[in-house]
């Protein structure tokens, strides 16, 4: 890019310009008092530059009196060369006809020179800057290269005298931000790697000395920041390949750019000369810690010193610079294919930039520089990964450095430092290698989180015991009994401070938690990758698990004591953004429909569940090698623990958890020595020194104490060490020729006989015998440093003594014995066990990590990134997020639940048990039942209903609040204030509760459990008090005539007109009379509107259709559901209940009965059948409309039973007839209900117990009951007509009485009738129109004329073959005289009760009916006894229209019914066959003597029934006997009727000519072929009473219309 503010100037004369600037500065420097000589010097000096201008080789053709320094006076040659340059221009047309180095060399010289001013040396800079920005230096000229590297190493290496402080931190900045646009701009294209070095170099220098002013350190920070991000954006543009091994068996002597022997930055040595302290060369950017006060006391002791020798010193640096670049500017010039050669800054200035950076922030250099150096070294740090990004591992000689000394100095500064800043600044750059070289740093990676988790959690532990003590306290609340979160102790908190106690400040925990909290904000899976990465590799820990319980302990609020109190939202937040993000996976995945029980589980899954077994395998391993082998054999990790090759292996591959005590001992065996060569040649010395490549042998176990063991190791190690270093011999020499060749091409800086010596590299070989000693000797050495009770530890000269002769017959090389003295006094060889904790500990494990970091990064990983799906589908995502949830569900559910119970916001409260329910869902979808059984567990408790958890919201009165019903304009329906609705709708947090609860019940697909019982109690207790709908099932209910379920009756009842205090007396008697008084409590406003908030938030949960919702899933589930209602039903141990009970157990009851309708279980049903019937027991003390309820869901569910029911069916029986006996008006007005199912009992045609109902005369007695009461008659008649009509086959003789009283009592309830009769005489007779009145019981009448009817048509049943069978089934009855009991006569008789029935119509229509059987053809008289039908059709009828109760029912209709029995009884005489008439006759002149005395008052009866009896005496007179009916105790009346009747016979021409055909009795008439079946014949006849009764329906209704 171009220079900063450029200016494009096209018209500009830049020869002019250039003269300009000569003339300018050659002016200031002639007025300056420093500046003296004469005009003859230089132009003597130009005559010998104008041929050859100033270039490489200018001094060397100067002749030697211009050399000559008694000439000249010092400056002559600065100005000398102005003028020189003014004099070239002056000559010329252009500046292209000028070498731009000759241009620039004037300007150059007078920036470099330490004796100039300040003011010349600013000027020159403003030349500069202004030839760069006017493009007069350009990427056009020639030499653009040795230009631009001369321009920036006098900018780099300017020196001014020194005057005001101020003034000469203007020129640097100055000096800088050119330096900056130098390297900004498209020129910096132009520069090698040692400019650009110098730049940053300066930068670098001056930037970390604070001894700088602020503003000059801060401007060279700024710069070094831009400079850095400039040179490592190139990193993308480099080629990348791999780097040449190191030999550490060689000794290199590679080249560094710019870099002092220690490494170290160059001195601060650019600026003035006179305000630098004497001891700036050596310590200007190293006084770290030193006192500033005391370093300015030293500053003025020591100032007129150092003007005194400033001048020299500064000459004579300046005469070195000067000479450099003469000699640089000649090679230059000697090599004339340099542009050809050029190659751009690169790789070489990075490391060396990266290297400065990394060690600025070592361990080493803590007490070197102060922390705003570090701060700036970690801001650089950070802006070289981000810049560099993924490219970063490509380039191997930078990646190294970050992997290691970066890696290293970042956890170390994590672990100690005790700067806020600094530990901000370190974890930012760790973020950045997270998201920019996750995948090449993994082992890092988990360094840096145990680092975190180590700075955070002190006793690790301890924080796994709080954790599962916070599990119990949630899921284990139920079998505790409680659930409280009660404030810790003064002894808990002390032990809670060891949990957190780690020496860091609370504030340094929250920045490590804010860290963590990006990793899971950038990337939801996060925690998948952790998983895969960490918590599936045998070898590493479980990174994950731990993130997550270190999250979960850390959301607690007492972790806030020993923290922040921002910690735990930060915590929370991770968590909730696990859930959320595992959330989002599983609803998909449940769009799609994945069935994760049909998933192939991933090879890493399959690895992580034999983590496990391969840990529990190592700890016995540990303690039994032995047995732990065996183990592992068992286990399958090895196949054949007799395989040496194979343990070898295990051994090697696996050590990081084996016991390296236990494994050391074991390979020292000599029986294992086979083992141990394996083992030990798995490992790699290539390249490596023997304390090296000993360091990693013993990184794998410790050496054991026997000197035989120690030696058998040695040995092997020896023989292995050997074999690598053999297989790079050959390519040793050519190594050597190319190292030194790089050497001798690099080494321009030092002197001769250095070079010669650093240049002769060499290679250590040992044989077998001096590796064994130097082994020894190394492990000797290791032991007698590091070993406290040595008080005189051996030293490098001792050590080498004890080598001498030991190599080859000669001495190793110095340089060799001096690295391994140094590598082992630096740092021990230990075991990290050992120390754990301690620097060492640290060291060594960093080390470890390093050396498995190396060999193992060149497998391929299947996570290659921890931000993205790494390629994973949906379905492998699912599941990875299920084996975690697993492990961690009960941690996070805990820790929601927790912070849900002691937090007060209202979004948090809601917060937390939305993700509750997400977790609920999460389990369902993963088929982990027991955590959603859990879930519904803890929400049924935290809705407080449960009683369990107390309630945080109290009453503020100190009575409880009674229950009372009133209706309120907010609602449809009156409402019940009672305690539970205000207190529920005070506490938001059970309202919530409530909410999820019903909501993860939804979300667990309504899959009953044991858990839900507490559920269930919630349902229960929100109906106590009338604030949840129990009729979920309404159909049901609809179907049966069921009344709706009923709450418990509230405390008292208030209606809309309650009274006031401003009502009247009327008002207050009102009152009075409904119950209310000035004791009753009338609600507040605030209690109603927190009972109204309780409904909406019930309605709104949905949990009223709960238990509606459960009958649609599958049978197995309803069961269950059941067995957990029939729990709350009361026992056989239970006494009297209370009203809630009672409607309680309705509740359940008739739950369950629509249930087992569903399902059919018929052991469930039995089940259900022993409660009801332990329910109807009187000490229960249940109401009689509850126990008609129990019973009708006895009845329905023993049609859904079985032949094992026939015992509870005869017991419901019972006690139905039980409680119809102890109350039967109640019973049978409100037990309607019963009919229904007892009807279905018999009338379906596939019940069990069809043919058991047949014959049990309670069931026929229910029905006699039902069908007394009016409101149930009806009914009761359509189920027998339905019996008779449509399935007679139900009849048999043994039912037949019942069914026959059955019907009788139907027909008798029709008296209700005669009311309506007798009234509307009475109406008559007053004068009254009575057409437009309606009988009120028309339907009732009409009911039992039917009835009638009905009855009248079994007899053409008796004639079927079903029921001819049904009477030879059993024995009949027989009578007095021992003649067998005909059915008909039962039938005659039912039908003659009806013929004296209050009420008119019926006894018309009963007359009629027996009419017809007795006179037709219906009768089997062949069968039957002419006397027996006579008695039971007639005369009882007659015998009982002679009571007065009888006819004192209807005083004026009775006589038309006795004139037309009696009409009846004659035409049967007549036509019936007798044994003896006579005796038929007397009994019915007996009887007609009865009814003339008892309407002695009517004339008219007498003489028309006197009238009918001669009709048909006259008719059969000849067969009786006329003195043996005049013996008879008749009256004088009927006499004389007798006689009268025995003379008109007489007077006749015969008897037989007088006499009336009649049927014999004996006579059957034969049926047509072509008639009906008796029942076909009963359903016409019904048909037509029906048709008949339409006719006077319509006829009455027309003439009401008239």
């Amino acid at each position: 890019m171009p220079l900063d503010h450029e200016v494009a100037m096209s018209d500009l004369d830049r020869l002019s310009f250039v003269i300009q600037e000569c003339t300018y500065l050659t002016s200031y420097m002639r007025k300056s008092t420093k500046s003296y000589g004469g005009l003859l010097a230089s132009v003597l000096r130009s005559q010998f530059l104008e041929e050859s201008p100033l270039d490489d080789e200018s001094e060397d053709k100067f002749p030697s009196f211009l050399k000559s320094a008694t000439k000249f006076k010092d400056d002559d040659h600065f100005l000398s060369g102005l003028v020189e340059l003014r004099s070239i221009l002056s000559e010329i047309k252009t500046l292209d006809e000028v070498d731009v180095l000759t241009l620039l060399q004037p300007f150059l010289l007078l920036i470099r020179s330490p004796e100039i001013s300040c003011k010349i040396t600013s000027l020159s800079v403003n030349s500069l800057s202004m030839f760069l920005k006017y493009g007069i230096v350009s990427s056009e000229r020639n030499n653009i290269h040795q230009c631009m590297a001369q321009i920036v190493s006098a900018l780099s290496h300017c020196r001014f005298e020194g005057s005001d402080q101020s003034q000469d931190d203007v020129v640097l900045v100055k000096i800088i931000r050119l330096l900056e646009s130098i390297a900004l701009s498209d020129l910096g294209d132009y520069l090698r790697d040692d400019s650009m070095y110098e730049i940053v170099s300066t930068c670098f220098s001056v930037a970390i000395n604070n001894k700088r002013g602020d503003m000059l350190r801060n401007a060279a920070q700024i710069s070094l920041i831009n400079l850095t991000e400039k040179i490592f954006s190139k990193l993308r543009y480099i080629k990348f390949g791999s780097q040449d091994e190191e030999n550490h068996n060689l000794k290199s002597t590679n080249f560094e750019l710019g870099s002092s022997q220690n490494g170290e930055l160059p001195d601060d040595t650019i600026g003035g000369t006179l305000t630098r302290d004497s001891d700036e060369s050596s310590d200007s950017h190293s006084d770290g810690n030193v006192d500033e006060k005391v370093d300015g006391e030293v500053s003025e002791n020591k100032n007129s010193t150092e003007k005194v020798s400033t001048k020299t010193e500064d000459v004579a640096e300046d005469e070195h610079h000067t000479k450099n670049l003469a000699i640089s500017q000649e090679k230059e010039n000697d090599d004339e294919s340099a542009e050809a050669d050029f190659k751009m800054y690169g790789l070489p200035c990075m490391r060396e930039l990266l290297v400065h950076t990394v060690d600025i922030i070592s361990p080493q250099n803590e007490l070197k520089f102060t922390e705003g150096t570090k701060l700036l070294s970690l801001e650089l740090l950070c802006r070289i990964i981000e810049v560099s990004g993924l490219e970063i591992h490509r380039h191997p000689s930078i990646f190294h450095i970050i992997s290691d000394r970066g890696c290293h100095h970042l956890l170390k500064i994590i672990r100690t430092t005790s700067s806020i800043n600094m530990l901000s600044q370190s974890l930012k750059a760790f973020l950045d290698l997270f998201f920019n070289s996750s995948e090449h740093l993994k082992l890092q990676f988990e360094a840096f989180f145990q680092a975190v988790a180590d700075n955070i959690v002190a006793k690790w532990p301890q924080m796994e015991d709080d954790l599962d003590k916070m599990n119990s306290t949630v899921f284990d609340m139920t079998k505790k009994g409680k659930f409280e979160v009660v404030s810790l102790s003064e002894k808990e908190v002390t032990e809670l401070g060891k949990e957190f106690h780690t020496s860091k400040p609370s504030v340094f925990k929250e920045i490590l938690v804010e860290t963590l909290s990006v990793l899971w904000c950038r990337s939801q899976y996060l925690f998948i990758n952790l998983f895969k990465v960490y918590d599936c590799n045998f070898e590493r820990s479980d990174v994950c698990l731990n993130l997550i319980k270190i999250l979960c302990r850390l959301s607690s609020s007492d972790a806030s004591l020993f923290t922040t109190s921002s910690v735990p939202p930060i915590c929370m937040e991770g968590i909730l953004s696990f859930i959320d993000s595992m959330f989002d996976r599983v609803h998909e995945g449940m769009k799609q429909h994945i069935d994760m029980s049909q998933l192939e589980c991933p090879i890493l899954l399959k690895q992580r569940s034999k983590k496990a077994d391969f840990i529990s395998c190592i700890k016995v391993w540990n303690k039994k090698p032995k047995k732990g082998l065996e183990m592992l054999q068992n286990k399958g990790f090895i196949s054949n623990i007799h395989n040496d090759d194979e343990v070898a292996q295990f051994l090697y591959e696996k050590s990081g958890r084996i016991d390296k005590k236990e494994l050391g001992e074991l390979l020292a065996k000599p029986s294992n020595i086979n083992v141990l060569k394996k083992f030990i040649n798995f490992m790699d010395f290539k390249n490596l020194r023997p304390d090296e490549a000993l360091r990693k042998l013993l990184n794998n176990f410790r050496l054991p104490g026997e000197a035989q063991e120690i030696e058998r190791i040695v040995e092997c190690f020896n023989d292995r060490y050997i074999e690598c270093q053999d297989h790079i011999e050959t390519t040793v020499d050519s190594s050597e020729k190319n190292n030194t060749k790089k050497e001798t091409n690099s080494s321009n800086s030092n002197t001769k006989d250095e070079h010669d010596e650093e240049s002769s590299e060499e290679q250590v070989a040992p044989d077998k015998d001096a590796m064994f000693v130097l082994s020894f000797s190394i492990i000797m050495l290791n032991t007698d440093l590091h070993n406290p009770n040595v008080k005189k530890p051996m030293t490098l000269i001792d050590y080498q003594r004890n080598l001498r002769g030991c190599y080859n017959g000669g001495d190793f090389p110095s340089w060799y014995t001096e690295r391994i003295y140094h590598s082992i006094k630096e740092r021990e060889i230990i075991m990290p066990e050992d120390f754990k904790g301690s620097n060492k500990w640290f060291e060594s494990k960093w080390h470890a990590l390093i050396g498995e970091f190396q060999s193992k990064s060149e497998e391929e990983d299947l996570v290659k990134s921890f931000v993205t799906t790494n390629g994973e589908d949906l379905q492998s995502l699912l599941q990875f997020d299920s084996r975690i949830f697993q492990k961690t569900a009960k941690y996070i559910i805990s820790t929601l639940v927790n912070m849900f119970d002691t937090d007060t916001h209202d979004g948090i409260v809601i917060r937390m048990m939305s993700t509750v329910e997400k977790c609920a869902t999460i389990a369902k979808f993963f088929g982990f039942d027991d955590i959603v059984n859990s879930v519904i567990d803890i929400t049924s408790h935290m809705t407080t209903l449960t009683g369990l958890k107390k309630q945080k919201v109290l009453v503020p009165t100190d009575e409880e609040i009674s229950s009372v019903k009133l209706k309120v304009k907010q609602q449809d329906k009156p409402i019940t204030v009672s305690q539970l609705s205000v207190t529920f709708g005070r506490d938001f947090k059970s309202q919530v509760g409530l909410i999820t609860l019903v909501h993860v019940l939804k979300r667990s697909g309504y899959n009953v459990s044991p858990e839900w019982k507490h559920a269930l109690q919630c349902l229960f207790e929100l109906f106590k008090y009338d604030l949840v709908n129990p009729n979920s099932f309404p159909e049901f209910q609809g179907r049966l005539d069921l009344e709706p379920l009923r709450a418990p009756k509230p405390d008292y009842v208030l209606n809309e007109n309650k009274i006031s205090n401003e009502g009247g007396l009327l008002s207050t008697f009102s009152s009075y009379f409904k119950g209310l008084s000035d004791d009753t409590p009338e609600p507040t406003e605030e209690e109603i509107e927190c009972t109204l908030s309780t409904l909406e938030c019930i309605n709104s949960s949905g949990l009223s259709n709960l238990l509606r919702n459960i009958s649609k899933t599958e049978s197995s589930n309803i069961d269950a559901m059941v067995e957990l209602l029939l729990d709350y039903l009361p026992d056989e141990k239970s006494s009297k209940v209370d009203e809630y009970i009672e409607q309680r157990s309705l509740y359940i009851l008739e739950t369950c009965v629509c249930y087992l309708l569903l399902s059919q279980n018929q052991k469930l049903i039995s089940v259900e059948l022993e409660k009801c019937q332990l329910l109807t027991r009187s000490e229960l003390g249940f109401s009689t409309k509850s126990l008609v309820r129990v019973m009708t869901y006895e009845l329905l569910l023993l049609h859904n039973g079985n032949l094992e029911h026939d015992s509870y069916l005869a017991g419901t029986l019972e006690q139905l007839v039980s409680l119809i006996n102890k109350n039967k008006e109640r019973t049978v007005q409100i037990g309607g209900v019963l009919l229904q199912p007892l009807q279905v009992l018999l009338l379906s045609p596939d019940c069990w117990c069809r043919d058991r109902l047949l014959h049990n005369t309670n069931y026929w007695f229910v029905f006699r009951c039902f069908a007394s009461s009016p409101k149930n008659t009806a009914r009761v008649y359509d189920f027998i007509e339905e019996v008779i009509l449509e399935q007679h086959d139900l009849i048999k003789y043994k039912n037949y009485m019942d069914i026959l009283g059955l019907l009788d009592e139907i027909s008798a309830v029709g008296a209700y009738g005669a009311q309506w009769e007798q009234e509307l005489d009475k109406l008559i007779s007053k004068g009254v129109d009575v057409s437009q009145k309606k009988n009120p019981f028309e339907k009732l009448v009409g009911t039992s004329l039917k009835s009638i009817s009905l009855t009248g048509k079994l007899g053409r049943i008796l004639k079927t073959d079903e029921f001819q069978v049904s009477i030879k089934e059993v024995t009949p009855e027989h009578d007095k005289k021992g003649h067998t009991v005909s059915p008909w006569y039962p039938l005659i008789e039912a039908i003659s009760h009806q013929c004296y029935n209050p009420c008119r119509e019926l006894r018309n229509h009963a007359l009629k009916t027996l009419t017809s059987i007795l006179l037709s053809n219906e009768l089997p008289m062949e069968e039957l006894s002419a006397e027996a039908v006579m008695e039971s059709g007639c005369f009882r009828l007659l015998e009982q229209l002679c009571e007065p109760n009888v006819t004192n029912t209807d005083p004026n209709g009775m006589l038309k019914t006795q004139q037309n029995a009696i009409n009846l009884s004659c035409k049967a005489i007549l036509l019936y066959k007798f044994q003896n008439p006579n005796i038929q006759v007397i009994r019915l002149l007996h009887i007609t003597d009865m009814l003339l005395e008892k309407n002695s008052k009517n004339r008219d009866f007498k003489e028309e029934t006197l009238e009918i009896e001669k009709n048909a005496l006259r008719v059969k007179m000849p067969e009786f006997d006329i003195k043996q009916l005049q013996s008879s105790k008749i009256s004088l009346t009927l006499k004389d009727m007798i006689l009268d009747v025995a003379k008109g016979v007489t007077a006749t021409n015969g008897a037989a000519k007088l006499k009336i055909p009649a049927k014999k009795a004996n006579e059957i008439p034969k049926k047509p072929e072509d008639s009906d079946s008796p029942v076909e014949n009963d359903n016409k006849a019904s048909k037509k009473d029906e048709k008949e009764g339409d006719d006077a329906k319509e006829d009455l209704e027309k003439g009401q219309a008239e």
